[in-house]
């Protein structure tokens, strides 16, 4: 299994980088970043350009939900890489819910084939709607359920 790469130094240089302001490509492609992902190429031997290492891991690490990107517009200023919050942890919770139930919601729409983007990709206003009509949808069950 020698061919396999530790890309963890790279990936906490990236959120770091990005927790620190650096959202856009051309500052996540220099600084710690960029030393790290020489690391990579030199143990590689891969002849990949560093920044191709680099753009790799940033659409890794959205894939699976730890960054995600959004354009800028009049309702996305801050537009550009952010990391994602955290999941509740098991632990956290009395019920071991991985997920809110707006997300629950947005997936369940997505699933049945509703149009949505992505909720890595969503605005926080966005996801506060889902949040809502989640709720309203709970708050309907639970008066059913207590007149049934």
């Amino acid at each position: 299994m020698d061919n396999l790469v530790d890309y963890s130094a790279l990936d906490v240089a990236i959120l770091e980088a990005i927790a620190n302001g650096h959202r856009e490509m051309g500052d996540l492609k220099e600084g710690a970043v960029k030393r790290e992902a020489l690391k990579i190429v030199s143990a590689t031997r891969s002849g990949l350009l560093y920044r191709r290492i680099v753009e790799r891991r940033l659409q890794a690490m959205r894939a699976a939900g730890r960054i995600g990107y959004t354009r800028r517009s009049k309702s996305s200023p801050d537009g550009g890489w952010a990391v994602m919050p955290e999941e509740k942890k098991a632990d956290e919770s009395p019920v071991a819910i991985d997920k809110t139930f707006g997300r629950v919601a947005h997936d369940a729409v997505a699933k049945a084939g509703g149009w949505s983007p992505r909720w890595q990709h969503m605005s926080n206003e966005q996801k506060q709607q889902w949040e809502t009509i989640a709720s309203a949808v709970i708050e309907a069950y639970e008066k059913r359920r207590v007149t049934a």
